[in-house]
């Protein structure tokens, strides 16, 4: 008994009672021991197990991480370990919680190997798949991600086409639009004190917020009223610093 909510991942085990299956226990196994094969440093042994108990149940989630730690510490290629997390992403295509932590997986294996763009790429195709399926899993997805993907972008105008595309995406569930895309990303600007910008996300929301409930209406109102106001005390301080040009009068001759 845990207070988390389960992923459609384990709905569909209890349903099944796959849990107690023959073919999930052997799979389970093999991943364990697996795991203790790699905590001993015995990296062959423990890719094979971790193969092994993919072959079994290629929805071993574990086995996965096993396997792409074992074969890197194998010497494996950049391709090879690619190839693990594309069919544990495959696999998962069906329960979008852990397809996306897979993804998020091989995306950070990406970035560390300077191939940050086409990690983003992946996120974006797999985001815009995840809208049209399950709205308000993809607002809480991408609220995870929205930094990394902002901080990569070059520019403010990347930035803010990106902002809006997604709030036009999250449109229809506006609580869910309003509390894990606008308000982050408003965020995101106000942390860099570009307050600007960050009420310009908010503005880009302020439609759908009107029909967001109570408490990310009430939520949203409170960011843009205190951005607006850090945006016009920024607005004020530039203006102050600005040189004072007095017009002088011509003599006459």
């Amino acid at each position: 008994q845990t207070w988390q909510p389960l992923t459609s991942f384990e709905i569909e085990t209890l349903r099944t009672r796959g849990i107690l299956s023959e073919t999930r226990l052997k799979s389970a196994t093999l991943s364990h021991l697996a795991d203790e094969l790699l905590n001993e440093d015995k990296f062959p042994a423990a890719r094979d197990y971790a193969k092994a108990a993919i072959e079994t149940d290629p929805k071993n989630f574990a086995a996965y991480t096993i396997l792409v730690s074992a074969s890197a510490r194998c010497g494996a290629e950049s391709k090879e370990l690619d190839a693990i997390y594309k069919s544990g992403y495959v696999a998962f295509a069906n329960y979008p919680e852990l397809s996306t932590q897979m993804l998020n997986l091989y995306r950070e294996n990406l970035i560390a190997r300077k191939r940050a763009k086409e990690a983003d790429a992946l996120f974006d195709t797999h985001i815009k798949h995840l809208f049209r399926a399950n709205p308000q899993l993809a607002c809480r997805m991408i609220s995870g991600e929205l930094d990394g993907l902002l901080t990569r972008m070059h520019g403010d105008a990347e930035r803010m086409a990106f902002c809006s595309s997604l709030i036009r995406k999250g449109a229809k569930i506006p609580s869910e639009c309003v509390k894990y895309v606008a308000i982050p990303a408003a965020k995101y600007f106000a942390q860099k004190d570009e307050f600007k910008n960050a009420v310009k996300v908010l503005k880009y929301a302020e439609p759908i917020a009107k029909h967001a409930d109570r408490i990310a209406a009430g939520e949203f109102a409170h960011f843009r009223d205190e951005y607006e106001a850090a945006a016009k005390q920024e607005r004020n301080a530039a203006n102050s610093e600005k040189p004072k040009h007095k017009n002088k009068k011509k003599r006459s001759a």
